[in-house]
Parts: C-alpha cells; sequence; structure tokens
C-alpha cells in the first residue's frame, strides 16, 4: 500500500517525512488492534482511542523533531494553530 505512497511523495523531504511518520504510526496501530481496545467518546458518534491518541503524538513528534518551526493541525492533540497560519507550511 505504502508502495504507490512513497513514489508519489518520496521526492523531497516533507514527502519522505510525511510517508515515514504514516510507518511508524501504523506499526502503533497493528500493536493496538492485535491487543484490542475500548474506545471513549468525545461526543455521541465521534470515538477515541488511545491506538489514536499514541499514533498521533508519534506522528507530530516526527514532524517536529525534522521541522520545529512548521505548525500542526490535529484532530486529538491541541495545538498553538487557530485558524490562521504564523508559519509557512501547516501540516
Amino acid at each position: 500500500m505504502l508502495n504507490g505512497v512513497k513514489s508519489a511523495l518520496g521526492g523531497n523531504e516533507f514527502g519522505r517525512t510525511a510517508v515515514f511518520a504514516a510507518g511508524e504510526a501504523g506499526k502503533i496501530l497493528s500493536k493496538y488492534r492485535k491487543k484490542g481496545v475500548t474506545a471513549q467518546y468525545k461526543s455521541t458518534s465521534n470515538p477515541v482511542t488511545i491506538a489514536d491518541k499514541t499514533s498521533e503524538k508519534k506522528i507530530i513528534g516526527i514532524i517536529q523533531k525534522r521541522f520545529p518551526g512548521h505548525e500542526i493541525l490535529s484532530e486529538e492533540t491541541r495545538s498553538k494553530y487557530d485558524g490562521c497560519p504564523t508559519q509557512n507550511y501547516l501540516w
């Protein structure tokens, strides 16, 4: 599955970072899938699991390490991004 994505995105550092982060998050999600997880609900039809939070944290950490000045908008983790980017890059 990632081979096609690697070809499309792998030509620059942004693409390589995205593919690497996705792969690392995928490893985390696979481990949790084998264990099984219980969902908590942020709202009636909006579940979140420890697998979601852990994999997202991994992705954010990888991006921040490689691109410390970039902003990140994510589903589970609060960020400084308020809809008006202050940097040139928003993930």
